[in-house]
């Protein structure tokens, strides 16, 4: 990731970079790269499909490719919880720290 910083600093990039993370990833694996990704991004998207399908009663139950929508709800906001009580909320847009309370 530092690459990552480098290249911006010497590019003038100015518009944000945000990382996409999967539904998959586990609290302890968002915990151990939350300082890298909060040095490195100005944000971080949680959280995006998942190919998992346990507990999943429906039809797509079967299919293949990636599940995402009201499936994944609870898991996502927990992920989303989790990660903004890691970085204390700063590393959140305004617009969705007003409609996450703790």
């Amino acid at each position: 990731m530092s690459s990552l910083t480098t290249f911006k600093k010497q590019h003038d990039v100015t518009v944000p970079i945000y990382l996409k993370l999967t539904s998959d990833m586990d609290f302890d694996g968002l915990k151990a790269l939350l300082p890298a990704i909060t040095e490195t991004f100005d944000g971080i998207i949680l959280a995006n499909t998942t190919r998992q399908r346990d507990g999943l009663t429906s039809a797509n139950k079967v299919e293949e490719g990636g599940l995402s929508g009201r499936p994944l709800f609870e898991r996502n906001l927990k992920l989303i919880k989790y990660a903004y009580q890691q970085t204390n909320g700063e590393f959140f847009n305004y617009r969705y720290r007003r409609r996450i309370q703790y």
